[in-house]
Order: C-alpha cells, then structure tokens, then sequence
C-alpha cells in the first residue's frame, strides 16, 4: 500500500494516458503539468484509457519509481481532462480510495473537527 505523507502532493492526471510510454515520458507528461517543478515525494497518478490500470510515478532522491496496479473486474473513477490541462490535487484520503478502487463521489465527508497540523 502506497501511503501519501503529510507534505506530499497526489497529482491525478486527467484524461487516459498512453500506457506504452515508459519512465522518460511518464515524468515529461508530469514535467509539463507541473511547470517543470517536480519535487521529491509527490506522486503523479496515470490511468489507461479503459480505466483498468493505474500508474504511479514516484519521485524520490535517487530516482524515479513507477508502480502499476490492474483490476481484476470493474473501473478505475477517473476525472475527464480539464480545460486548463491541470491535473487535480487529491488529499489523503481521495488518493487511498481511487488507489483502493472506490469512486470519492459517491462517498461524502462527515462533519467532524479535524485540527491541524500547526496547533
């Protein structure tokens, strides 16, 4: 289980990826979306256009990781591109539950205090 830290960023990229493209153009592909500011610990998240596959480009201080996850049946939610081309920003949680294969918009959050992390 990939596990995003409290200063990490989840970037999902909207639209389907070209899933024949290897580590070069995945990070080009997030390059481009972020402004050339890849930073250490985020994650960028790539889907087929079947939405049976998932991608997740990892940056660390040696290099890059990219994992792949594939569901045995059903689909991956995925947000259409955007006008702008922006890839979506996602929390904690949106991130675990796309990852786990649930749908965020059929889930609402509950009303609760959630403190923060500068108390």
């Amino acid at each position: 289980m990939i596990v995003l830290g409290q200063a990490a960023k989840a970037y999902l990229v909207r639209g389907p990826t070209d899933f024949r493209k290897g580590f070069d153009s995945l990070i080009g592909i997030a390059q481009l979306l972020t402004g050339n500011e890849l930073m250490e610990g985020h994650l960028f998240v790539f889907c087929n256009r079947r939405r049976t596959r998932l991608r997740i480009v990892f940056l660390d201080k040696s290099g890059a990781w990219v994992a792949t996850k594939r569901l045995h049946g059903g689909t991956f939610r995925w947000l259409s591109e955007a006008a702008d081309g922006r890839p979506a920003v996602l929390d904690r949680e949106e991130f675990a539950m796309i990852v786990g294969g649930l749908d965020p918009a059929d889930y609402h959050q509950r009303k609760w205090l959630r403190m923060s992390d500068d108390r």
